[in-house]
């Protein structure tokens, strides 16, 4: 007998391991799809409870599908950075700048580092790479557009999730 097969009922409709490996949003919709599936074959209605949440999840997913995000219309990028340093007040205003795709910022290794790390902590919509020309060597930044990218794939994963989203009845 396989670890998915309940002796009294049969075959799980969909097994339970296989939701804790998805990564859903909203509280893992598709294993309480299951639940709300094994609900009703079992019991022959959906507890309230379950209808209530579903008609939460459901509402939530509208709102987060109402609009598609839009591309950036320039090259001004978002700036979420606490450090205050003068390299990252550099980074700041080339993020902010809406006419440079491209920058550099000489800098010495432990602060290259530093900015790296800022870079890749905050998810900055840039990617660097060391020019090894001139003493200090200078940290090459070019803007990307992962803040839309990430935003068009959760957009689309809502979208998915909505459409699988059974009614709460």
């Amino acid at each position: 007998m396989d670890e998915h097969t309940n002796p009294t009922r049969g075959p799980a409709r969909i097994p339970i391991k296989t939701h804790a490996e998805r990564r859903c949003r909203l509280e893992k919709v598709s294993a309480r799809f299951a639940m709300r599936t094994e609900f009703t074959t079992t019991f022959g209605s959906v507890p309230p409870q379950l209808a209530a949440w579903l008609a939460s999840v459901h509402g939530r997913l509208e709102l987060a599908t109402a609009q598609k995000p839009e591309p950036p219309t320039d090259w001004a990028r978002p700036v979420d950075v606490a450090c205050n340093c003068q390299y990252c007040a550099r980074l700041k205003a080339f993020l902010a700048d809406p006419a440079n795709e491209v920058g550099r910022i000489p800098a010495r290794e432990d602060l290259r580092q530093h900015l790296i790390g800022i870079i890749d902590r905050h998810q900055c919509d840039v990617k660097h790479a060391l020019e090894r020309k001139g003493s200090p060597y200078s940290l090459v930044l070019t803007k990307t557009t992962g803040s839309f990218d990430r935003a068009l794939k959760r957009f689309e994963a809502d979208c998915r999730l909505l459409s699988a989203l059974p009614t709460a009845s």
